[in-house]
């Protein structure tokens, strides 16, 4: 349940899309009976140290952790801080390794989240 609430409460919104522009949405389902999705909670456990319903993991283009978000949103303006945060952090993690400035490149693509 908690997961619908975020979707229509604050990424389904007008200000969710503009935000999630900047990102490669994945949704990977991890609460169904079935095994796999059972495998993909316990990996997501092992490599980010939470498998919480709902977890939002931010990663780099180079597989760099930026930040998480666990559970309902109920702050959004601090959710949206959060994002903002990681492109900012992503953008100096390239630089740093380019040696260039990437100020006004996010180097995301957006697309709808995918189930799989």
């Amino acid at each position: 349940m908690n997961c619908r609430t975020n979707e229509k409460t604050v990424l389904e919104t007008s200000e969710g899309h503009r935000q999630m522009a900047q990102w490669v949405w994945v949704r990977q389902w991890t609460d169904h009976p079935k095994r796999e999705h059972k495998s993909r909670a316990l990996a997501l456990r092992e490599k980010f140290g939470s498998a919480d319903l709902p977890f939002y993991v931010l990663i780099s283009p180079g597989g760099e952790v930026l930040g998480t978000v666990q559970g309902t949103i109920f702050d959004k303006a601090g959710f949206y801080a959060t994002l903002a945060d990681a492109v900012r952090r992503s953008k100096e993690i390239r630089a740093g390794r380019t040696g260039r400035s990437e100020e006004g490149t996010d180097g995301a693509h957006a697309q709808r989240p995918r189930r799989e």
